[in-house]
């Protein structure tokens, strides 16, 4: 009976050689240096002895090249004993060495000849199974094995322009692809003032009652995202001209990202709630449109980390099946992201595979299902994803939180390429002949943690927004109206729309009933100071600022001192005893001889003293 497995399910040397067969016992023994054993009895004590030699196993390890020891250090140091493949080839770019084959040639690629010429290497003496140190020899190579440094990410200083990618191209159908080198421009995305400016025209969309949700799933809906869409300082990452240049391609894609997050992230963060299947503005929505910008950013992003409701994964459309996978907890997922993202240096650019190498490599990966036989594409019983790919599926949703949460908020500066050249990872997948993209975040190459970003995720202790550049985008005259010079940003109208009335396609005019309406509903005439001092050609005339100071002045002659009760009391004399007491001082307020003015923070304490004075307390619990 052989011996019996640890209770973790571990291995020791002799078990796990026993496990193999002879065909691959025999070449082992050989490179072990015992020729002379050839019946498997006899072998596994061979190996038993030797891999748990403390002598014998620092020789064998002396013996690795640099790779194989690399393999054994992961190893050694890793608490199960495990060799995690993935690991390995994100620090190293390819995967341990096991045998003297062409590690670019797959086994049935092989000739019957040429499989018999390929030799184990020493490095399979430490992994029998392929997976694991046996535990006898974990613990012998643990006091000698020095760990591996830790895996730092590969950065650039300059804005990235091109990038050069090597790609297999081939002329004819029957040609043998060749390599080359293939220059891609990048379009530069700076990202922390467009977000401040479209979080406030989102909270004022929301304020129109100009966004809807659908019933089932709380998506925006169409109109919504076309929407929001217009009312992004600077538009979406891509334009509808970056699809494929083909009517089918540009009916069944879109490459909307930050018009249909935007919603969602209100959401997320309680700036916005549903009425029906609109959305309506919190308090706390209005609290943000009134304060600095980068602090709604900043909540907005902590509240999303927390969120369960959505998933960015439900995004890359081209997957089916997700509704019968078990996926992981989402807020796990990007949780390890924004980890990984907080040890990344501000300020310096990096590709989005190093990112990936980066994550992968320091054993920061994580699983977005088990069960990837239940995803396909086209067609359940064709186009199972069966072998997908780090890449292929986690790395598809780490791109959706990278482009839909954190360059949405302004925490990162992107650089992109179009999406249907970006990541060709997926086109020998059966079913995908037509399939211009497999997500709409495939185009996304370069990326950097901007000062927006380093604040938001602890990285500095403050933040203060760039100087905005001066625009010319209407003039503001004497009589306060404000005059257009062209065509206006859809923020910027939003926003005229709210302090101003229209009354012309170009032409608006600031009157007290428009601004006080607009200050009631949560905005400040500070907020339209700036708004017009940014955005306006020339200075603005003094009767206007005299007509804004004058407002600001009429604005804060109140303010709403919370909600209070009335109390009737019989007569007067009851009234002035309540008031004469010590520890009301302050809380109440007589109006007219019998009338207590009390505000509903305070009735405790007025309750007590009904009691203690012997009245009946007149108000219901």
């Amino acid at each position: 009976m052989p011996p019996r497995r640890t209770a973790a399910g571990r291995l020791t040397v002799r078990e796990a050689f026993d496990d193999l067969t002879l065909d691959d016992l025999r070449p082992l023994v050989q490179v072990l240096g015992e020729p002379g054993v050839t019946r498997k009895a006899d072998m596994i004590p061979v190996f038993g002895r030797a891999l748990t030699d403390p002598a014998r196993v620092r020789a064998l390890y002396d013996g690795l090249d640099d790779a194989a020891k690399a393999a054994v250090r992961m190893a050694v140091h890793d608490p199960d004993g495990a060799l995690h493949a993935s690991r390995y080839a994100a620090r190293f770019r390819t995967d341990p060495r096991f045998h003297t084959g062409d590690p670019t040639r797959d086994s049935w690629e092989l000739s019957w000849a040429e499989r018999k010429k390929v030799k184990p290497t020493a490095l399979r003496l430490f992994f029998p199974d392929f997976r694991a140190l046996p535990t006898d020899l974990h613990d012998v190579l643990r006091p000698f094995v020095l760990p591996l440094e830790p895996f730092a990410l590969e950065t650039m200083g300059d804005e990235p322009k091109q990038l050069v990618r090597l790609e297999y191209v081939r002329e004819q159908y029957n040609e043998k692809p060749r390599a080359e080198q293939v220059v891609y421009d990048l379009r530069v995305r700076y990202t922390a003032l467009d977000a401040a400016d479209d979080l406030r025209a989102v909270l004022r969309l929301a304020d129109a009652g100009k966004l809807r949700v659908t019933d089932k799933k709380r998506l925006p809906t169409d109109a919504t995202v076309r929407a929001v869409s217009a009312a992004l300082a600077n538009g979406d990452f891509y334009a509808p001209d970056d699809l494929p240049n083909n009517e089918w391609a540009r009916k069944n894609y879109d490459l909307h990202i930050k018009a249909f997050a935007w919603p969602l992230l209100v959401l997320a963060g309680g700036f916005a709630e549903h009425k029906g299947d609109a959305l309506r503005l919190t308090a706390a929505g209005r609290a943000a449109l009134a304060a600095p910008p980068h602090e709604g950013l900043r909540a907005l992003w902590r509240a999303w980390l927390k969120c369960k409701e959505y998933d960015e994964f439900a995004r890359v459309d081209a997957i089916r099946g997700q509704e019968g996978a078990r996926l992981s907890a989402v807020a796990g997922r990007r949780a390890a992201l924004a980890e990984a993202l907080a040890t990344c240096p501000p300020g310096r650019w990096f590709l989005v595979d190093d990112f990936f190498r980066f994550l992968l490599a320091n054993g920061r990966e994580f699983v977005l299902l088990t069960n990837v036989q239940a995803l396909y594409v086209a067609e359940r019983y064709y186009g199972t994803l069966h072998g997908a790919t780090w890449a292929q599926l986690e790395g598809r949703f780490a791109l959706g939180f990278l482009m839909e949460c954190a360059a949405t908020l302004g925490l990162l500066d992107v650089a992109l390429m179009p999406p249907q050249v970006g990541r060709p990872d997926f086109h020998d997948w059966w079913g995908t002949d037509d399939l211009p993209f497999l997500s709409r975040w495939d185009g996304l190459m370069v990326l950097r943690v901007n000062e927006l970003g380093a604040w938001c995720m602890g990285l500095a202790p403050e933040y203060a927004p760039p100087a905005r550049p001066k625009r010319n985008d209407f003039r503001v005259l004497g009589n306060c109206d404000v005059v257009a010079e062209g065509d206006l940003p859809a923020a910027v109208r939003l926003t005229l729309d709210r302090f101003a009335e229209a009354k012309s396609e170009r032409v608006w005019h600031l009157s007290a009933e428009r601004v006080i309406g607009a200050v009631e509903q949560g905005a400040t005439v500070d907020d339209l100071r700036a708004f017009l001092a940014g955005h306006a050609a020339g200075e603005i005339p003094p009767t206007v600022l005299t007509f804004l100071s004058d407002l600001a002045h009429r604005a804060g002659k109140f303010a709403d001192d919370g909600p209070a009760r009335v109390i009737a009391c019989a007569d007067g004399i009851l009234a002035a005893e309540l008031m004469a007491q010590p520890k009301l001082k302050g809380k109440l307020k007589l109006a007219d001889s019998r009338f207590l003015v009390v505000r509903e923070a305070d009735l405790p304490a007025l309750r007590t003293a009904f009691r203690k004075l012997g009245h009946v307390w007149p108000l219901r619990d």
